[in-house]
């Protein structure tokens, strides 16, 4: 049963009131946080600051720090480094989000008893939760916002005494020069952006493209840069430009989804994350327009720094794709720990249930793992009218592929809008 105090503050909550800690009400010392010996609360938001204060100091807390943002808790390492100290983290802020503050945190071996905090989705908090348990951080909780006392009281009984050794190795901090060995290609144009339209074929409407990087080597050969070990240089410039064209297009009236594939190196980049976030800002464009797609397997590489990097971007509206689903290590629980907003259906199982019976199910059961989880369904790909209708019939949500349009260059895209999307819209049609 919870103490008194805190059975009155469920009570105010309830009923719309906030808890006070003044007055003749006492301090209540949990046992278990009796080795806690300081608490560093890491919020920019006043009024949840003070409330956060009020709280610890109800249940006995006096060593209390309080700061802005991440940037700012990085000045109390030497605090956050002690035995018995405790970090309450909001993930959403200005400046160095949570997130981030841990991934540093992590990088230099700091390892204090974490609580978060975040008005995120519950699949988008349990993603952030199991990156900071692979961390090895001392999880107390997860908490959704709007905070009660009686949260705090709950994940504060966990308390145990304070780890601070960190199994894996730091990953590298250093910033690494993304752009420049390309840029003269990039000049010359011989690296050279395409998009690929897509179809809701539900809906019967255009969903946006998919932007494919193409290099054009001296022999005349065209290859793609994400099976040629050039993703990660090539992800900021493509980014950049897709951002330019972004803006054209927006300025036209036509604000565009688009989709770009990231590599697992670049997945466990933080700096490259922070460039990520810096370009779409800089460019003024609206981040729940750019989905970037990831193969599962990229999640194994360095799960810690993979699953920050996706949730920090998620929380800025950033979708995330898993790409080629069915043929690598997919299945519904990596799903389901990921916060994924799209599940893109490998083209080799399309092709291979149609000319084999006996695989038709796993598409079948791709494409209904999808709806289950509540995610968008894009199967790539799509080379001929019989596979659409395939694929319509199963409740597949969207496609693209040869079908419906080639990638095409981008002052192509705009003449098929205008001359052909009507062609192709027709195609969904049952």
């Amino acid at each position: 049963m919870l103490p008194p105090i805190l059975q009155d503050a469920r009570s105010s909550n309830n009923s719309g009131g906030t808890h006070n800690s003044g007055g003749a009400k006492q301090a209540i010392a949990l046992d278990s946080i009796q080795g806690c010996r300081a608490v560093l609360a890491v919020d920019d938001n006043p009024m949840q600051k003070a409330n956060l204060s009020n709280w610890l100091r109800t249940f006995g807390l006096t060593d209390i720090l309080i700061c802005r943002d991440g940037q700012h808790a990085l000045s109390f390492t030497n605090e956050l480094n002690e035995p018995g100290c405790l970090l309450i983290l909001d993930l959403e802020m200005q400046g160095m989000d949570g997130i981030e503050l841990l991934q540093r945190l992590y990088e230099q071996e700091i390892a204090p008893a974490v609580i978060i905090l975040s008005s995120a989705d519950d699949v988008l908090l349990s993603a952030v939760a199991t990156m900071v348990e692979a961390m090895n951080f001392n999880l107390l909780g997860a908490l959704q916002k709007p905070l009660t006392p009686v949260d705090i009281y709950i994940a504060l009984d966990k308390f145990r005494a304070p780890s601070c050794d960190i199994s894996e190795q730091p990953a590298e901090s250093q910033p690494k020069k993304l752009i420049d060995p390309l840029r003269e290609d990039l000049d010359r144009g011989s690296i050279q952006l395409t998009f690929q339209p897509r179809l809701d074929i539900q809906a019967g409407s255009f969903a946006g493209v998919e932007v494919i990087a193409r290099w054009h080597t001296d022999k005349g050969e065209v290859l793609s840069a994400e099976h040629d070990g050039l993703r990660e240089r090539l992800t900021l410039l493509q980014l950049k430009q897709t951002l330019i064209y972004m803006a054209k297009w927006r300025i036209a009236g036509h604000p565009m989804p688009v989709a770009l594939q990231l590599s697992a190196k670049a997945l466990g980049d933080r700096l490259l994350t922070n460039h990520i976030m810096g370009l779409v800002e800089r460019y003024n464009e609206d981040p729940r327009l750019i989905t970037l797609e990831i193969s599962d397997s990229a999640l194994m590489v360095d799960l810690p720094h993979a699953l920050a990097s996706i949730s920090r971007l998620r929380l800025k509206g950033f979708g995330f794709s898993i790409d080629d689903y069915g043929t690598e290590f997919s299945s519904m629980q990596q799903l389901a720990r990921f916060p994924f907003t799209e599940l893109k259906v490998s083209r080799n199982l399309i092709r291979g249930a149609l000319s084999d019976p006996s695989l038709t199910p796993l598409l079948e059961a791709a494409v209904n793992t999808g709806r289950r989880l509540g995610i968008t369904t894009i199967a790539d790909g799509v080379a001929t009218v019989e596979q659409l209708r395939v694929l319509r019939q199963m409740g597949c949500r969207q496609v693209q592929g040869d079908a419906i349009a080639e990638p095409m260059p981008a002052n192509a895209l705009q003449d098929w809008l205008q001359q052909s999307l009507t062609s192709a819209l027709s195609l969904c049609r049952p």
